[in-house]
This record gives C-alpha cells, sequence and structure tokens, in this order.
C-alpha cells in the first residue's frame, strides 16, 4: 500500500526531494526534478556553498546562474539541518567517494550520510545511493545503518541504488539524456526508484538488485569527461569484479543494450576526437 501511495505521489509531482551532498551531481539532479514541478531540498555540510544556491549564485562553470535563480524561484532551496530529511519523501545520496590509497572508493562521507538519514528516516519514505561503490555496498553497509532506525528496508521504507549519470565534460549531454541504471531492494523498491527517475530521465534500465547496479558504476574520469569511456571502464570493472552468481543475477539484455548504445558513442566520439 505505502509503495502505492509513494509513486502516486511522485506521478502526481506531490513527492519532496531531498537531495543530500549539493555537488556535481546533487546540483543538475536538484535542478532536473524542480524543473519537472518537484519540491527540492539540498542538504550539505559547507555553509557557503548553502548560502550560494539560496541566492541563486552559479557554483558551476557548467551551470547558469539563471538556472540556479530559478532553482530558488520555484521553491527549491539547500539547508544544513539534516531533520528536515523527516519532511522529504524520498532522498538521494550523491556525496563524494574519493579515491583512497588503494584507489578504493572512501566510503566515510557515505556511511556520514547514511547515518543522518538514519536518524530522521521515517516510513514510507525512498532512499536512493548514486555515490561509486562497489558491489555489496547498498546491502551490505547502506541498510544496516538506515535499519538502526528500528525500520526495515523493502517493508518500511525502500532502498535502491543507482550510479551517477553527470557528465560535466559533455556538453552534448545533460542528467536528462544519459540512460540511468536501477537496481533496488525488492521489487517495490524498484518501482518506485524507476518511477521517480522517469519523471527526469528520457530512459531508465532496470536490473535484478543493487549490486548488479553498483557493478556497472562508472570510475570518475575528471579529466576525460566522455561518458563512452566512463561505461566501458564499468563494463571493465564488472568483468574482474569477483561476484558469485549466487550474488547477483546479471540482467544481461537491458545492459548489453546500454552498454552496445553508449559504446558507440564511444566510437563516435574517438572519430571526431
Amino acid at each position: 500500500m505505502i509503495d502505492r501511495e509513494l509513486i502516486a505521489k511522485i506521478e502526481n509531482k506531490k513527492a519532496k526531494i531531498g537531495i543530500v551532498g549539493m555537488g556535481y551531481v546533487g546540483v543538475p539532479l536538484g535542478i532536473e526534478f524542480a524543473e519537472r514541478g518537484l519540491e527540492v531540498v539540498g542538504f550539505d555540510t559547507d555553509a557557503e556553498k548553502i548560502k550560494n544556491i539560496n541566492s541563486g549564485k552559479q557554483i558551476m562553470k557548467h551551470i547558469s546562474s539563471k538556472k540556479m535563480t530559478t532553482f530558488v524561484k520555484n521553491g527549491c532551496k539547500a539547508t544544513s539541518d539534516f531533520e528536515e530529511l523527516k519532511h522529504t519523501d524520498c532522498i538521494l545520496m550523491c556525496v563524494p567517494t574519493p579515491l583512497d590509497i588503494y584507489e578504493q572508493p572512501d566510503m566515510s562521507y557515505v556511511e556520514s550520510a547514511t547515518k543522518n538519514i538514519s536518524k530522521n528516516l521515517r516510513k514510507g519514505q525512498l532512499v536512493i545511493l548514486e555515490s561509486t561503490t562497489y558491489p555489496g555496498n547498498t546491502k551490505e553497509i547502506i541498510k544496516p545503518i538506515l535499519e538502526e532506525s528500528g525500520l526495515i528496508a523493502g517493508k518500511d521504507f525502500f532502498l535502491a541504488y543507482s550510479p551517477e549519470r553527470e557528465d560535466p565534460g559533455n556538453k552534448d549531454f545533460s542528467v536528462s539524456k544519459i540512460p540511468k541504471v536501477i537496481g533496488g531492494l525488492t521489487d517495490k523498491c524498484l518501482s518506485i526508484a524507476d518511477a521517480l527517475y522517469s519523471q527526469i530521465i528520457s530512459e531508465t534500465v532496470k536490473v535484478s538488485s543493487p549490486e548488479t547496479a553498483e557493478a556497472t558504476h562508472p570510475r570518475k574520469q575528471r579529466r576525460s569527461g566522455r561518458l563512452g569511456q566512463r561505461l566501458h571502464q564499468a563494463a571493465h570493472l564488472q568483468r574482474l569484479q569477483p561476484i558469485a552468481p549466487s550474488q547477483i543475477a546479471l540482467d544481461a539484455s537491458p545492459l548489453k543494450r546500454l552498454l552496445h548504445r553508449v559504446g558507440g558513442q564511444h566510437a563516435e566520439d574517438h572519430r571526431h576526437g
């Protein structure tokens, strides 16, 4: 019942979106949702960034001041008060995961954000992780922390993983144009996450589990800006990552279609690069 209520709320533009981490992933996502008529609250610990966002200032080169001003005029804002998470319906985690000395994602920011969410989690909310991670993280780290709230994932609240697809160095792509891979903890989690992203994304690719979605996450290529290269690296990562067949049921068809399409874009980039 609560899953259908949340989907209806999303489709009727009544859902309130909370984005934890207002950086190069969180800000474009917030703008897209705001432009589609959904209320957005961005959460961050950087007081100066919050002030600039709420003033409508341009904080990123690839996002115009006009878009930032419109974001605020649409009734959206940024805050450091994580208690406001209680009043949101869908929470997206977009915090940074810098590489550690072993070139593995440092999950400390994700864990900290998850603890803040857990303290303010209520029944019926959807939580989605977008940050760079490794297969198994959503179930093994995020889920237990969120369940410290006393709520059960998949029953009392909904949990999913969808890798970030922002490509700031590529003018031909925007959030809405880049296919979005989504993996839910349960079928209901997947359906709600798909309903949410379908508000702003032209094409979603639903896979069987968070682990499958996590295995497709591209490494951040700050110097590149070419989505094709990033997704090819994701495919390479998926081949190298030791995941037992019992852990994930790989949805080969949708992933192959996605990688084939962006692979073609990658080849096109090489011809024109």
